[in-house]
């Protein structure tokens, strides 16, 4: 196997904003660990990711361009790779400090050029995939995260494909992901470290 991954990256930081842009395995959501969604455990892609936000609220844009292994021609092994480009969006409110929850959206697209109607930060993906009939990948979720003393409480929920006149049907080509979680800070012989209990269920 012949595997190759460059990584690099630049970043520019404001007082309420950030741009990244670069070769790397982004992380789709806030936390290092415990995320339903995709975590930074793939190849490194292109990407610019934009980043706005203020005391009580974190609004996140990244578009990047993906290879998949889908050939243009299935009858011609030597033709090229399938280009697809990478939309994600997602919002963070912090009701309180301790106390966080976010909504997104990741749609892997088979256009190659960039599409207006993604790009438009006030856009739902899902909307302007139905409205053109895009068969392309689409994941939507929610995600929250409460804090009170050593204890750390989480839960997701993400949706593969959703399509809402078929939700409850037994054929209903959806796919759906479900996490709790808690976590305890306990301190043993002046070592800090953590217990989890987590249960997540996938369709």
């Amino acid at each position: 196997i012949d595997f190759d991954e460059n990584i690099y990256g630049l970043l520019i930081k404001g007082n309420s904003f950030e741009i990244k842009t670069g070769n790397y395995s982004p992380r789709f959501g806030p936390l290092l660990s415990s995320n339903l969604g995709l975590s930074g455990q793939y190849p490194a892609f292109a990407n610019i990711h934009f980043k706005f936000y203020t005391e009580n609220i974190s609004y996140n844009l990244l578009y990047g361009d993906l290879k998949s292994s889908i050939l243009t021609d299935t009858d011609d092994t030597d033709s090229f790779l399938q280009v697809r480009t990478l939309y994600y969006h997602r919002l963070d409110y912090y009701m309180r400090k301790n106390f966080r929850i976010g909504i997104y959206e990741l749609l892997i697209s088979g256009n190659s050029r960039l599409d207006l109607s993604y790009i438009n930060p006030l856009s739902l993906y899902w909307s302007s995939q139905h409205s053109k009939s895009d068969k392309d990948n689409l994941l939507m979720g929610f995600d929250f995260e409460y804090i009170l003393n050593s204890y750390r409480f989480y839960g997701a929920f993400i949706m593969d494909e959703w399509s809402p006149t078929r939700t409850f049907k037994t054929n209903n080509h959806n796919w759906f992901g479900y996490q709790l979680g808690i976590t305890k800070i306990i301190k043993i012989m002046n070592i800090t470290s953590s217990v989890k209990i987590e249960c997540t269920a996938t369709s």
